[in-house]
């Protein structure tokens, strides 16, 4: 029986690995379609549920210093700036990003409704450009309330909140599409 084993060719060997390896690509390809079609289907449940029992989503806003000459900004150019990329607005103007914790509400409804991201994935592309020494990562502030406070205060400074948080001491941009 040892004998048997032996006796195959490299021809068939080759042949045995790429049939199982394509076999473990079908497999992974599967698996990784059915999980992110159930992520979604899941999230869309959690959303009409939410919406059935009366809990409505909160509209988030983005808002930026009362001295910021930005009226309107492009949700590409907001994707970048939250990534940490759009460092500066104009040719001097350095913006400061302030953003609320990972796992609060607001931070998670902004990243996906406005940024089209998941909150963990911003974060990893934050860790890796702060960590790899081509970035820096966001200010963290703790709070809707704080966040008004800090871009209020901060030049050249943006942020997100819900529309019942927001108060006349900072400006709402306005997205454009």
């Amino acid at each position: 029986m040892y004998k048997q084993d032996k006796s195959i060719n490299n021809t068939q060997r080759i042949a045995f690995s790429k049939k199982y390896a394509l076999i473990g690509f079908a497999l992974t390809l599967l698996l990784n379609t059915s999980f992110s079609g159930a992520v979604e289907e899941s999230s869309s449940h959690i959303d009409e549920s939410k919406e059935n029992s009366g809990q409505r989503k909160e509209s988030i806003v983005v808002i930026t210093n009362l001295m910021t000459q930005e009226e309107s900004i492009a949700v590409h150019n907001l994707r970048s700036i939250f990534a940490m990329r759009l460092r500066r607005w104009g040719k001097e103007d350095r913006l400061e990003v302030f953003v609320l914790p990972d796992d609060h509400p607001t931070h998670s409804s902004f990243t996906k409704s406005i940024l089209h991201t998941f909150p963990h994935n911003l974060r990893r592309i934050w860790d890796r450009r702060a960590y790899s020494g081509t970035g820096q990562l966001p200010n963290v502030v703790s709070t809707e309330e704080e966040m008004i406070e800090k871009v209020s205060n901060t030049p050249n400074s943006i942020g997100y909140v819900t529309k019942h948080h927001y108060r006349d001491s900072a400006k709402v941009v306005e997205l454009e599409r």
